[in-house]
């Protein structure tokens, strides 16, 4: 089996000066990654393909903060729990995102390989201190009582020792 995934996630790029070697950081992204509370990261892989000297490079956008962030533009204090479907009476797992009625986000991993800017799950990474109980069997069982859902992404969780 290839493990090039576990050194990929060891080897995360997670701090200013581990990505400064990789990309040429301009002012603003410098002040985002110091500024910011939020949990940012990458592996060495998409790090590595990122344009070391354009701030409007895709990939880098999807890795590397921004100031942007801190502009609530919906006016609500909780945007991200209510966008997430989580401001229902529905009851879920925390391991169930739902934004659809036929499609949800099933966290199978606590740590990403990429923490993206844009993510469906972005209040784990705007919110360092959050800690959600990501049980595979409750996950498993919520979604086969939901025929409605035909589609489950399924994002990532680190539960394992990386030696």
């Amino acid at each position: 089996m290839n493990e090039e995934w576990k050194e990929q996630i060891k080897n995360e790029i997670n701090s200013l000066e581990k990505l400064e070697e990789i990309i040429n950081l301009t002012e603003s992204e410098r002040q985002a990654i110091t500024e910011l509370d939020t949990r940012w990261g990458t592996t060495p892989h998409f790090a590595s393909l990122m344009d070391k000297d354009d701030q409007n490079c895709p990939i880098r956008k999807q890795v590397v903060p921004s100031l942007k962030e801190k502009k609530n533009t919906y006016g609500m204090k909780d945007y991200l729990v209510w966008k997430e479907n989580r401001a229902t009476d529905e009851v879920r797992p925390d391991s169930i995102a739902r934004q659809y009625k036929d499609r949800v986000a099933f966290t199978v991993f606590k740590k990403c390989g990429i923490y993206c800017r844009h993510c469906f799950r972005k209040e784990l990474v705007v919110d360092r201190d959050l800690e959600l109980d990501f049980d595979l069997d409750e996950g498993i069982e919520w979604i086969r009582q939901h025929p409605e859902v035909r589609d489950v992404l399924i994002t990532r969780r680190r539960s394992f020792a990386l030696a």
